[in-house]
């Protein structure tokens, strides 16, 4: 089971809210909160094998891998073929402030 099941689980295993405490209320209201947003990924956020919203291309893209690289720049190598197919193809750019997302920006 997920963090976010287990807080919705609290919630939805009381009668009313009143029942549950003020700190695991705000607890679990901010865990959930985390379902709503969706803040710009900074790239410490990002990571090998995460799927993510490039709002540039509007296009999801699996990250492969990340770097700094020779230039000091940021760069994420995406995968554009799923891994367990034969030929496999691969784009690297650089990261970009307010660019990757975990989901579709709504406009």
């Amino acid at each position: 089971m997920n963090k976010y099941q287990e807080a919705l689980n609290i919630f939805c295993e009381q009668n009313t809210f009143k029942d549950i405490s003020k700190d695991v209320l705000n607890e679990n209201y901010k865990l959930l909160q985390e379902l709503v947003d969706n803040p710009p990924l900074k790239f410490e956020d990002l990571h090998e094998g995460m799927w993510i919203w490039d709002d540039k291309n509007k296009i999801y893209n699996l990250i492969y891998e990340k770097r700094i690289n020779c230039a000091k720049e940021k760069e994420i190598e995406f995968q554009w073929e799923m891994p367990d197919r034969e030929c496999q193809n691969f784009m690297t750019d650089v990261y970009e402030e307010n660019r990757f997302y975990r989901r579709e920006v709504q406009q």
